[in-house]
Order: C-alpha cells, then structure tokens, then sequence
C-alpha cells in the first residue's frame, strides 16, 4: 500500500498543478477576449479540483496525509500552446492513472482501481480534446480555429 499511497500523493500535486495551470489559462484568455475557450479551460480545471479532492479523501482512508503543492509549469500565452501543453499534461497524467490501476488491482485494491479508472478516462476525455483542437487548426489554419473560440 505504501507504493499506492506514494504515486496518489504524486497524482495529488499533479492534480494540483493541473487546476491551477488551467485556471490560470482561462484567466489569460478571459483577458484576451477569447471567452469560449476561457471557460473550456475554467471547466478542465474544476474536474482536476474534482480529482484532487478524490485522492484527497482516498488517502485519508489509507491512513495517509496529503501532501499540497504543485509543480512548476510554463504559463503558455498562444491557445495553441496552451493545447499543446494540456495534451502533455493529460498523456502524463493516463500514463500515471493506468500504472495507479495495476497496482491496486495487484493489492486487491478495488476502491483505488475503480478511482484511477475514473479519473483515466476524464484525463484521456481531456487528451483527446486537445489532440482534436491541435488537428482541427492544422486542417483549418490558425487564425480560423482561433475564431471559432471568441
């Protein structure tokens, strides 16, 4: 249990990380006027609160304390960077909930499994989103995706 509790507590920071990245994204837009995808942003980042305060409460039932921080992140100011950025983040993030699932399913930890396959699908949700948007703008041009987003 010692190796779940450690990569919850790694997943945690990441969620952590996560919400405030993309809140600070959505800020940034608000400001530029590219509302949409301020508020696509501002919903990304409640899920990612949404995750931590699961892993939060899961650890709590391990018997562990959270640990609060977050990780230093470029704050990108190009949508597309920010997409960009998003689709390594959540590629990460699938990559820790999969090796989260196998491990508790190792322990016979139904509890944490049913977690990381939950939060697994909304990070690739994510994923997928930002892949979709980062394809849509090189079939349809930069300045026509950004336009859509306004």
């Amino acid at each position: 249990m010692d190796k779940i509790a450690s990569l919850l507590q790694e997943l945690l920071i990441d969620e952590h990380t996560a919400s405030q990245l993309y809140a600070t994204f959505g800020a940034i837009l608000d400001n530029d006027e590219i509302k949409k995808l301020a508020d696509h942003f501002k919903s990304e980042s409640s899920d990612e609160v949404k995750h931590a305060q699961a892993i939060r409460e899961r650890l709590l039932v391990l018997g562990q304390y959270p640990t609060i921080g977050v990780n230093a992140e470029k704050v990108d100011k190009d949508p597309l960077e920010m997409m960009s950025h998003t689709k390594t983040l959540e590629e990460g993030a699938v990559i820790k909930y999969n090796k989260l699932y196998k491990m508790a399913m190792d322990e016979g930890d139904s509890v944490t499994a049913r977690l990381a396959t939950e939060h697994a699908a909304d990070e690739e949700e994510h994923r997928e989103f930002a892949k979709g948007q980062l394809n849509l703008s090189e079939d349809i041009g930069d300045a026509i995706w950004l336009q859509k987003w306004l």
